[in-house]
């Protein structure tokens, strides 16, 4: 695999992924309350409901095709009349909403985490990233070692 082969949109959309991907696990959930005097929290991950899943699994379906299309240069096979920039992007605008989605509707009465506004903005790094993906011609990188005549 070679880095400089990914473009700018994919290099976006790879650390945003990378780092989307740590944050499902931190607490998008996040209640506290005192007993008796002692604090107690109850927490939750993204990986607590379906459409914080749902967008963590677009995710790495995302950041595994950057690295393995513009990674090693291959190419994937043509789906017909829908174009693979076009998958790519409307699963890129997926990933927001469907934080924003369980954002709106929480999970069993608890607070929102700060992990889950991080979610929403990694989210929307992603979607950008692929929108600029689809701006990006398809271009050969340039040779390693310039040619000598």
């Amino acid at each position: 695999m070679d880095i400089n082969r990914i473009s700018l949109g994919g290099k976006i959309v790879a650390i945003a992924g990378l780092l989307f991907f740590i944050d499902s696990f931190l607490p998008w959930f996040r209640e506290c309350i005192d007993i008796f005097g002692q604090k107690t929290c109850i927490s939750g991950s993204a990986w607590h409901t379906i459409f914080s899943i749902l967008a963590t699994l677009l995710v790495i379906a995302l950041v595994a095709e950057v690295l393995y299309t513009e990674g090693t240069g291959a190419t994937l096979s043509p789906l017909g009349s829908v174009t693979w920039d076009q998958i790519r992007l409307g699963a890129g605008i997926a990933v927001p909403v469907l934080v924003l989605l369980q954002l709106l509707i929480g999970y069993q009465g608890i607070g929102r985490g700060w992990a889950m506004f991080l979610g929403l903005i990694l989210g929307a790094a992603i979607a950008y990233g692929e929108f600029a993906r689809t701006r990006t011609p398809a271009t050969t990188p340039p040779p390693a070692y310039p040619p000598t005549y």
